[in-house]
């Protein structure tokens, strides 16, 4: 709902975060990066970049992890998901130098505050409630594949995870583990709880 509104809000860039966070279970800050004071002013770092992280032929996005100090790298083939793929065949093959999400309006990478504030705008649009933030788009990824039946290895190594209480964390959704082991005990069971 997101990406969609996104879109019809002319606001490409946001849309583009959000498939990327989710899609690959990604943070915010290793699609978008971060601006950071330096002695001459600011520099932006650790968000992904063409041809560094992302392929220009859109076949792989590997990118260190800024959680881990890059000593994790996430991996994933990107023609193998399709909302983050659709995403980044939009950017033009001529446009795919330097920082993968920009802000549209500057040019330049979007500075935390100003992701956020659009994030929001485009979410209360979407319909989508003030308690669901953009890093949920992470959480959603790593629930989503445990509900789809991804074993909790392979999770981890999606989302980079070296513990498996920190990938247990993201999991949103208890209630379908709950249920699985539910109807793994006792069998299944109608709505009124007949067998």
């Amino acid at each position: 709902a997101i990406i969609a509104k996104a879109h019809e809000l002319q606001e490409p860039a946001i849309a583009l975060a959000v498939a990327l966070q989710f899609g690959c279970a990604l943070r915010q800050k290793d699609v978008i990066g971060e601006w950071e004071k330096t002695d001459g002013g600011r520099r932006w770092a650790r968000g992904l970049l063409w041809g560094e992280h992302v392929k220009t032929d859109l076949s792989l996005l590997s990118k260190p992890t800024s959680k881990s100090n890059g000593a994790e790298t996430a991996e994933h083939d990107l023609r193998l998901i399709p909302g983050a793929y659709a995403e980044v065949a939009r950017i033009p093959l001529a446009s795919r130098i330097g920082p993968v999400v920009r802000d549209q309006r500057s040019g330049l990478p979007f500075v935390q505050r100003e992701f956020a504030k659009r994030f929001r705008e485009i979410a209360r649009a979407a319909g989508v409630p003030d308690t669901v933030w953009s890093m949920d788009a992470r959480s959603g990824a790593i629930t989503e594949a445990h509900e789809a039946g991804a074993s909790l290895e392979d999770s981890m190594a999606a989302a980079t995870h070296t513990e498996v209480s920190t990938n247990l964390g993201y999991r949103r959704t208890k209630i379908a583990a709950s249920n699985r082991v539910a109807v793994a005990r006792f069998g299944p069971r109608d709505g009124n709880g007949d067998q």
